[in-house]
């Protein structure tokens, strides 16, 4: 497993990540509003790439495929972390938040938090 920064070239395999996410949490209750405010074919995808890109955006690649991605902004907000239902429970959610902890303390960041 490779830890990364986010590249441009990563979208097509973001938008499965996480269409396949959320479609995987839906069954589990989450809202219909919920599910398609964050479904891949929902048409403010073509915003996520500039998100992604202006701020701290890392993925969490094994063998060429993107199975996670988690991104804080200078604030300490964790606002998007996401790992492939299909890798759960293999440490990649916690590898990727060590690398978010990292970049906090690189920017002495003192408080790491998500709604």
């Amino acid at each position: 497993m490779e830890i990364r920064l986010f590249q441009k070239a990563d979208m097509p395999q973001i938008e499965k990540l996480l269409q396949d996410t959320v479609n995987i949490v839906d069954t589990q209750g989450q809202t219909q509003t919920s599910t398609q405010s964050w479904n891949a074919s929902n048409p403010d995808i073509a915003d996520w790439e500039s998100l992604f890109l202006d701020k701290f955006t890392i993925v969490s690649e094994i063998k060429s495929t993107i199975v996670g991605i988690a991104q804080i902004e200078d604030t300490g907000h964790i606002s998007c972390f996401f790992c492939h239902p299909k890798f759960r429970r293999q440490g990649i959610g916690g590898q990727l938040y060590f690398a978010i902890e990292d970049y906090a303390r690189s920017k002495a960041i003192s408080t790491i938090y998500t709604e």
